[in-house]
């Protein structure tokens, strides 16, 4: 996630003439260290090197006026609050925080609230929606077919770069077994792999040596691959949010994307709800002959939604009922 920050901030530096440093763990840190001492305009790192290299004396924050918190949530999820708090702290005079993430959860908007120290911030949030350009399916299944399905949509499909999601690195070690042994070009992200293997993998991915991405939610933040064509969730995600994150991946730069999800009877109710939450259409589909087809007329299980998603499915309803009656009062007018 640094690394491309730091790549794009690199197109404008002829024009600008702005120095800018990358300080994450994928860089020796001598090479950091001299780079400080020349100078810089911008900084643009993950927690641990910059409070690492503030400890050595390499580095002070006194002098900073922006802080510039990129997926906020991410950060907080994996328990870099301490971090942050710390972090804000040295940079005492800065006047500007800036706090960018595709999705603010509730507990990350009062996490923020106490870090920020009452300092004029931006919060850009966008609207939890999935583009219309993301085409959105889902696949009944029972757990015991689940590997021959997922194997069976990847030969139906043959997209030309593809995330395959699920829950645990368990399951991504044991998936990437799985479609290895069948030889598929296939890799594996997760939290158990270097940054230097991360790279390395996100390269062959990038470049089309491997077809297929099996991968932890750790790869839906941050990770902007242009040619990503499909979206397989072997496993759903825990949450909406995540399922959100995930969707994302493809579909970049107004490309056309699609998303293929495997419920078992329980998934099927929750990815339901995420539906309506996040405002997508959701179709059921089955796989005949290496086809996939539409499953007309399948009712399947209602969505799980408790009171909270329902008094939000309320709201929506007034808002689009409104909207309606807005237009029609106008067209009125206008035939006036």
């Amino acid at each position: 996630m640094s690394a491309q920050i730091n790549k794009e901030l690199n197109y404008y530096k002829n024009e600008t003439k702005i120095k800018n440093i990358l300080l994450n763990g994928g860089i020796d840190i001598n090479t950091q260290i001299n780079d400080l001492k020349k100078g810089y305009d911008i900084l643009v790192g993950v927690p641990g090197r910059i409070l690492k290299l503030i400890d050595q004396g390499h580095l002070k924050l006194n002098l900073i006026k922006k802080v510039v918190i990129d997926e906020a949530d991410f950060l907080i999820d994996l328990g870099f609050i301490k971090d942050l708090e710390r972090i804000l702290s040295l940079a005492k005079n800065y006047n500007q925080l800036m706090i960018f993430s595709a999705t603010l959860s509730k507990k990350t908007k009062k996490v923020l609230d106490v870090i920020h120290n009452q300092k004029y911030s931006v919060r850009i949030n966008a609207k939890n929606r999935i583009p219309e350009n993301i085409k959105n399916f889902f696949i009944p299944v029972i757990d015991e077919e689940r590997d021959n399905i997922l194997i069976n949509l990847l030969h139906s499909i043959n997209p030309f770069l593809s995330i395959i999601f699920v829950r645990t690195k368990k399951e991504s070690k044991f998936l990437y077994k799985k479609l290895k042994e069948l030889n598929f070009l296939v890799g594996c992200l997760n939290g158990d792999l270097t940054h230097t293997q991360r790279k390395r993998i996100i390269n062959n991915f990038k470049e089309a040596k491997i077809q297929y991405l099996v991968a932890t939610d750790l790869a839906s933040r941050g990770l902007d691959i242009e040619s990503i064509t499909h979206i397989i969730n072997y496993s759903l995600p825990l949450n909406e949010l995540d399922y959100l994150h995930r969707a994302g991946r493809t579909g970049r730069m107004n490309e056309n994307g699609t998303v293929y999800t495997l419920c078992n009877e329980l998934d099927e109710g929750y990815i339901k709800k995420y539906s309506i939450n996040l405002n997508f259409k959701l179709s059921p589909v089955t796989i005949k002959n290496n086809n996939i087809e539409f499953l007309k007329n399948y009712e399947g299980v209602k969505p799980r939604l408790n009171l909270d998603d329902l008094k939000k499915l309320k709201s929506m309803k007034k808002k689009k009922e409104k909207l309606k009656n807005g237009k029609k009062k106008k067209r009125s007018k206008q035939r006036r």
